[in-house]
């Protein structure tokens, strides 16, 4: 089980490595196309599409994870009934916003039914990958999120050769590549069996952890985009095109840990980490392997900007060491949540996290109006460096309890 485990991990992280590197080349072809204004409103897009995603998840990703293993098609199909609620809601409000925009301006109409197909694609994409990770199975989900990033480095591409400067066909390229899980989620999707799901102790206990959750994901996902969201109201969508070259690429050090430390979960929930120690060595891993690829991600956007991207995006270099730094700091916090989330704690991950998030937010406020990139940069520091410090705390509670909990059971045995 353990060789399988660390298989399914390995394909897992090289799925998030592919991707990793597609999203950075399509946010270098995508800047040298658009003027920064116009790649500030790309970037909100995706933003907001983003947050809209977590919403439609119902936080059921990481609790279905930590509470089942099945097969894939069945995992597809039991994720499917979860989050049914969240996303045939905002399916309905997106596309009843576009329909109305139709008769304002129609540009803002398609902007909308763009929207709406982004967000199916991003949510079916999350929905094969937990399914990926709770079956052990990761072939089905790699080649299905490969062809999807392969679509969209594809249309980059073609899009960045003819100088393609309009926003709408670069929307209209990432919310086309999301189709392809859609498709693959309606034939996957197999029942075998399993009935009245609704009504099972496992359907009840995720939906309790992912309402639980819920808040803390939408509270991770606004510490980490409240640069972005904001930044185009407190400076200026150009700040935010600037912001984002090197923000999107630095982001991408940590995914490799993200997808670790959630591949990680169900075996964290059956052997509890108690010892200080161990954890330790674990966070120093984590720091160490995000430090690094910051530092690499960050050598290639230097040198992009030179030779790339003109003088247009010379003050991205400025925001590389904070933004560096910041992501390590996240990349603490996701493993410490993940212990938490396997002891049966989201309450003190949510806790951590939306602490994070007003840290984040409130610097945000204090600090874009007058350091603009720079500003938004610091602000997700501080909320990272918060999320961290508190996340440590309540790890310290819970490794607590479950001493006190494994004291009582050996006394009741003897």
């Amino acid at each position: 089980m353990q060789k399988m485990i660390s298989s399914v991990t390995f394909w897992l992280v090289l799925v998030q490595l592919f991707t990793a590197g597609v999203a950075f080349l399509v946010n270098l072809l995508s800047s040298a196309a658009l003027t920064p204004t116009d790649r500030g409103y790309l970037a909100l897009f995706l933003q907001i599409g983003y947050l809209i995603t977590a919403v439609a998840l119902l936080g059921v990703e990481r609790p279905y994870v930590a509470a089942s293993a099945t097969k894939f098609g069945v995992a597809v199909w039991k994720l499917q009934r979860l989050i049914l609620p969240g996303i045939l809601s905002i399916l309905f409000l997106l596309i009843a916003a576009a329909a109305i925009c139709f008769f304002i301006d129609i540009r803002v109409g398609l902007i909308f039914l763009i929207g709406a197909i982004f967000v199916l694609g991003n949510v079916t994409l999350k929905v094969l990958r937990s399914a990926a990770i709770s079956s052990r199975v990761w072939k089905r989900y790699s080649l299905i999120a490969i062809i999807s990033q392969l679509i969209l480095l594809i249309t980059a591409v073609i899009f960045a050769f003819y100088g393609v400067d309009d926003i709408m066909w670069w929307v209209t390229a990432y919310a086309l590549s999301g189709l392809a899980p859609v498709f693959y989620a309606l034939i996957a999707a197999k029942r075998q069996g399993v009935k009245d799901y609704k009504t099972t102790s496992e359907f009840a206990t995720v939906r309790r952890e992912g309402f639980r959750l819920l808040p803390a994901s939408l509270g991770s996902m606004s510490m980490q985009r409240a640069d972005r969201l904001l930044l185009p109201f407190l400076a200026s969508p150009a700040a935010l095109g600037i912001y984002v070259v090197a923000a999107t690429a630095v982001a991408i050090s940590v995914w490799p840990v993200q997808q670790w430390s959630d591949s990680k979960l169900n075996t964290w929930a059956s052997n509890r980490v108690t010892s200080r120690w161990a954890l330790l060595r674990t966070l120093g891993m984590a720091a160490s392997i995000t430090l690094f690829l910051g530092l690499c991600l960050a050598s290639v956007v230097w040198l992009a900007v030179d030779f790339m991207l003109g003088p247009a995006y010379q003050a991205t270099k400025d925001l590389l060491p904070p933004l560096i730094v910041g992501h390590v700091l996240y990349a603490l916090a996701r493993v410490l949540q993940g212990h938490m989330i396997a002891a049966g704690q989201s309450r003190y991950v949510t806790v951590s996290e939306l602490a994070g998030m007003f840290i984040s937010v409130g610097f945000c406020f204090v600090l874009i109006p007058t350091y603009e990139a720079a500003g938004a940069a610091y602000s997700i520091l501080l909320g990272n460096l918060g999320s961290v410090l508190l996340g440590g705390i309540m790890w310290n509670r819970t490794r607590s309890e479950t001493l006190k909990s494994e004291e009582l059971d050996f006394q009741t045995t003897e």
